[in-house]
Parts: C-alpha cells; structure tokens; sequence
C-alpha cells in the first residue's frame, strides 16, 4: 500500500532535483542593457568637436538638461546649441572652458572627449570621486558605461551592443532589425502606455492581463492603429473580465535543435513558448531555446523514461485550472516521434465534452484546454490528482 507522505516527500525530491539540473535561464552577458532615464536630470559633456557634438545631441533627445564644457566649439556643436526647444527634447547649454571637478555636483552622467590616456584617466577619477558614471569618448577601457547602437520607435526603443568587439555587426543588426520593425510601432507603444492604467484597475494580474497584451502586440507589426482603436480595447478588456481564464497546454518540438541551435523551431512554437507560465523540458534542451521563454516562466525537467503522459499531468494539473498556459518542450516532432502520447491527447480532447464553449485546438501539435480538459486527462490516466 501506498504511503501519501512518502508519495509527496518523493514528489518534492523530484522537484528540487529538476530545479537543481536546470540550466540558467540566460547565458552570460558581456555588459547589461540598463535604460536610464535622463528627463530633466543633468548630463555634463567635455569637448565641443563633433564626437562630443553627437553624445550631447543624444542625451538632449533623452530629455537631458546637457550643459558643455569646452574652450573651443566646432560648429555641430554651435548648430546644435542654437536649436530651437522642442517638445520631448531636453535643453544644452555652453560653458566655453575646461571643466573642474565642481562642475560634476548633481550631475547624472559624464560624458568625455580625452585626446590622452592622461586625460581619460582625470575624467575617470573625477567622475569616482563624484559618484557620476562615466563615459570617455572612443576609449572603451576608461569607460563605466557604454553607448549602444539605437532602433529609436520612442517610447520602443532597442539597445544592440557587441561590447566594443566589433562595432561594424552591431550596425549590421540594426539594418536587419529597422527593416523589420514597422514605423508604426511607436503609435501603438504610446497606444499602450495610455490603456495601461485600464488594464490594471480591470484585469487581474496573470492569465487576464497576459491574454489582453498578447492580442495587442499581434497588431503591432501591422498598420498605424485608427482613431478608435481605445475604444475598443477597452471593449475588449470587459470581454475578457466576463470570461473563464483559458489555459493552454502546448506539445512543442524544438526539430533537430543541438549545440544551441535553435533554427528548428516554428513561429508556432516561439509563440507557445513566450506565452507559457510553465515550461516543461528534457535535460538536454539547448539553454538557447529556453532562453526564448518568458524569463519569469517556471522551467522544470522532465524525463524521457518512464510514464511521460503521468508526468506532463502531475506538472500541469492545478496551473491548468488556474487558467496558466503550459508548454511540454520535446525534441524533434513529437507529434510523430511519441505518437502515443499525441493520439492519448488527441482521444481525451475528443471526449472531454469542451466543443461548445472551449474546443480543445488540435493544431500543428498545440492543444488548447480550459480546466475539463485536465480533468478529463486525469480520469484517462486512472482519475488521479497528483498535483506537483
């Protein structure tokens, strides 16, 4: 006879096991990509030739009130000082001398032109000495901070950096990325940044407010978003309120995935992945793949051997009733390759009496599901409710 207790301390070994075995949920990362917000907040800038011309005009866009130090001014600089102010821009100022270390109080960055490693290590000490982050112009050894390459859809806006290694590839992707980014995308980034406050006070944290913002980044590669557009989102919003939560277990294969490829999986498959609340994975999954799941989704290892269909159902019963998404990661096709388990799926979707309000989606192997649709596959499996 079974001992409950024994049952479940077995059960909570399992789980510290796969949540020890786990690989990291990102790899290493040569610098972190840290947006700063600069409206208002004072930046100092040495130097009054272009390169510095360039850093001031940057941090202006930012909303930085920029004040330049500098004995001499080339004309980028003058032309830049003479602009007229404009809305979302910060202002500039010219001091025409040499900086001193009074100048850096209250100052929220120090960017610097050094034309010596003496110099670039006197903007260095300066700025420590005033707890001001600095950055010396085309010497990345003395800087603290880093400038990236720039896809500006304000309010999106994408950093690309290859950590001074090899400026050229970092230009390379930005080519790639603008022809794929819309120029629409910032009117629906300001679209969502003013329907947010309603998705808050009316949608509950989890499934409700991941289905609203999944529908709404579908539209956002897609035309400018029309006058009325608000207006019905917030209709939306309130279909959503009136609705059950919809879970969704989803059996994706990662192809012929190794050594951290990932050019095997589909668009379907991505999608199913970043939606997931829970990622269940085989050991050898490549960290790359996962990489590609939502970074606060739960990521546990299952094993090959054994019971596979018990095991996806241990680990999904009660998130799938509380309307969280699940995918079973699997390598190559695992429609074809553990057909049993497909078809085990398959039968239970057909016969859990979900095709009037909820039919499970079998579809290029994903299967939508609300919570009959667990408990359906739990009375298959012998009416069991092992929960994790």
């Amino acid at each position: 006879m079974n001992d409950p207790q024994n049952r479940s301390d077995k059960d909570r070994q399992a789980r510290r096991r796969g949540r020890s075995s786990a690989p990291p949920r990102i790899e290493p990362l040569a610098v972190l990509p840290i947006f700063m917000k600069l409206h208002g907040r004072r930046v100092i800038v040495t130097g009054g030739d272009a390169p510095s011309a360039w850093k001031a005009e940057l941090v202006r866009a930012a909303g930085a009130a920029v004040t330049v130090y500098a004995a001499e001014v080339g004309e980028e600089m003058e032309a830049l000082a003479e602009r007229p102010e404009q809305s979302g821009f910060g202002t500039l100022e010219i001091v025409r001398r040499a900086w001193a270390l009074d100048d850096l109080a209250n100052a929220a960055l120090l960017i610097g032109d050094a034309a010596t490693d003496g110099e670039a290590w006197a903007l260095k000490c300066a700025g420590q000495a005033a707890g001001v982050p600095v950055n010396v112009i085309d010497k990345p050894s003395w800087c603290q901070f880093q400038f990236s390459t720039i896809v500006n859809r304000s309010p999106v806006v994408i950093a690309i950096s290859t950590d001074g290694a090899a400026p050229i590839v970092g230009q390379a992707v930005r080519q790639r990325v603008e022809a794929v980014l819309g120029p629409a995308l910032g009117a629906w980034a300001k679209l969502a940044e003013r329907i947010r406050p309603t998705v808050n006070e009316r949608l509950a944290i989890g499934p409700e407010r991941r289905s609203f913002w999944q529908a709404f980044a579908a539209r956002v590669f897609g035309p400018a978003p029309e006058e009325r557009m608000e207006d019905d989102l917030v209709s939306e919003i309130e279909s959503i309120r009136t609705e059950r939560p919809r879970a969704t277990i989803s059996l994706v294969g990662m192809g012929q995935a190794s050594g951290g490829e990932v050019t095997g999986l589909t668009l379907g498959a991505l999608g199913a992945l970043q939606s997931a609340d829970c990622i269940l994975h085989v050991e050898e999954t490549p960290s790359a793949i996962l990489e590609l799941g939502r970074r606060e989704a739960e990521r546990r290892v299952i094993g090959l051997d054994g019971d596979l269909l018990q095991a996806i159902l241990r680990a999904v019963a009660g998130r799938t009733e509380a309307g969280q998404s699940v995918a079973v990661l699997l390598p190559g096709n695992p429609v074809s390759q553990w057909p049993e388990l497909a078809t085990a799926l398959e039968d239970i979707a057909r016969s859990s009496g979900l095709s009037n309000n909820n039919p499970p989606a079998i579809a290029d192997s994903s299967f939508g599901s609300g919570e009959a649709y667990v408990k359906a596959l739990l009375e298959h499996s012998g009416g069991r409710n092992d929960r994790p």
